[in-house]
């Protein structure tokens, strides 16, 4: 017997009803709208070069090895980048309890640990690891701005479909082929906010050699459906960031981190010295691929080392011809150290260096012994004067065991951006003290 016309819109209709309504997050939408986004795993590569290709895929085989797909029950909607919320609870919050996290905390750690001992002699895929997972929970919680009473972002799982999120959100990132299945096991247990600030804070951890760092961890962020900003309206500091002075090409350091984070200009320091770990790439910036260090692998002080005992010089030649591009953008973003082949963007630049704003200047330089009389400062043109921040980048490029002392709690401030922990209560509620079971 066959449905008449009206019958058939009908049963499609109530097709439609029943399925489950989830609320999809923009950070994993319109992947490839987004202009050179998409890391294709055969052009992933590293400062020196090597080819990422057959690493990324057995990453992904060895997450798919140690654990099976929470897509698998025939219960459960299928996840997909439009639809990327907690397939287990058709999209509905984890029932958080004490039991709960410590369920999740400890069996995330387990599995995630067991994932990069795959990785143990492949430097360069543990640097892309843990500075996608640093930087993920940095710019997860650093789109909230204390300022604006309509800006209720922060910490919440959600990150938006901007520029300054390039690298976290392309299918082919380990945000998407590596952690995301690892949320989805225990999504029932613990938000996907949760999650991104624990994997950021098992990747200093980790991948800190003396096993000294351990950054106090809080639960109870609620995830977000809707992170929508524009570049012009995203709070996060852009790359050419200057100390104080705002610019035509982006707000100061301190009007970010400070008045709109609700951080300290120690925190600017003392965050800058994340970019220890990891590396930029080309596709996700056109100007610059490369590590601010030697060992972008290592969580330690080496960062501040090379950024004080490097001659930096700020190029251009590098994107001449760059169809969109204007020449003078790398003299305020893209830096060079002529001693090795690691880099620095403006923001790290100006933690150090009492930099000027002077975009048709192309041989800027900046170090120890730069200015003529062979001491510190910056040429063309001439600077000598420091920062209010360099005597804390040099007492950290002395002592690795007070930057990782100071990086914890900095790190916790960062994560909780918008709650209030310890007792106290914040624009986006409060945060409990994860108390591990024993």
């Amino acid at each position: 017997m066959f449905l008449s016309l009206p019958n058939l819109l009908l049963t499609a209709l109530i097709q439609l009803l029943l399925l489950p309504n989830i609320q999809s997050c923009p950070y994993l939408t319109s992947l490839d709208s987004s202009p050179g986004g998409q890391l294709a795993a055969s052009n992933l590569r590293g400062n020196h070069g090597s080819d990422y290709h057959h690493d990324n895929r057995q990453l992904q085989s060895v997450s798919s090895a140690s654990s099976s797909s929470p897509t698998s029950s025939p219960s459960y909607p299928t996840s997909t980048s439009s639809n990327p919320f907690c397939v287990k609870t058709n999209g509905r919050p984890p029932k958080l309890s004490t039991k709960g996290i410590q369920t999740a905390v400890k069996a995330i750690k387990t599995l995630f640990y067991g994932q990069l001992s795959a990785y143990a002699n492949n430097t360069l895929a543990l640097s892309d690891i843990f500075g996608q997972s640093i930087r993920l929970a940095f710019h997860d919680a650093g789109e909230i701005d204390l300022t604006n009473s309509t800006n209720f972002m922060g910490p919440d799982g959600c990150i938006s479909n901007t520029s300054p999120n390039k690298g976290l959100k392309e299918p082919t990132s380990f945000v998407v082929t590596l952690l995301e299945p690892l949320w989805q096991k225990y999504c029932d247990l613990i938000s996907r906010g949760d999650f991104w600030a624990l994997i950021g804070k098992l990747s200093v951890e980790k991948s800190d050699p003396t096993g000294t760092i351990n950054i106090p961890y809080y639960y109870g962020r609620v995830d977000k459906a809707d992170c929508i900003l524009s570049d012009a309206t995203n709070p996060l500091p852009t790359p050419f960031a200057l100390l104080n002075t705002p610019t035509s090409l982006g707000d100061s350091l301190v009007n970010s981190f400070v008045n709109r984070m609700g951080l300290t200009v120690n925190d600017i320091v003392i965050l800058s010295g994340a970019h220890t770990i990891g590396h930029v790439h080309l596709q996700n910036n056109p100007i610059v691929d490369g590590a601010w260090d030697d060992t972008p692998h290592v969580f330690d002080n080496n960062y501040f080392n090379f950024l004080l005992n490097s001659q930096s010089i700020a190029r251009t030649s590098v994107i001449a011809g760059l169809p969109g591009v204007p020449a003078f953008v790398s003299s305020l973003n893209f830096w060079k150290a002529n001693n090795s082949a690691t880099i620095r963007l403006n923001s790290d630049m100006a933690i150090a260096f009492g930099l000027n704003f002077r975009p048709h200047l192309t041989s800027q330089e900046c170090s120890l012994t730069s200015v003529p009389t062979n001491s510190y400062g910056c040429i063309n043109p001439l600077s000598t004067t420091p920062p209010s921040t360099l005597s804390l980048v040099q007492l950290y490029a002395a002592n690795n065991s007070a930057f990782l002392a100071d990086f914890a709690p900095s790190f916790t401030k960062m994560s909780n951006l918008g709650y209030g922990f310890n007792g106290s209560t914040g624009k986006l509620g409060s945060l409990t003290l994860f108390t591990p079971a024993y």
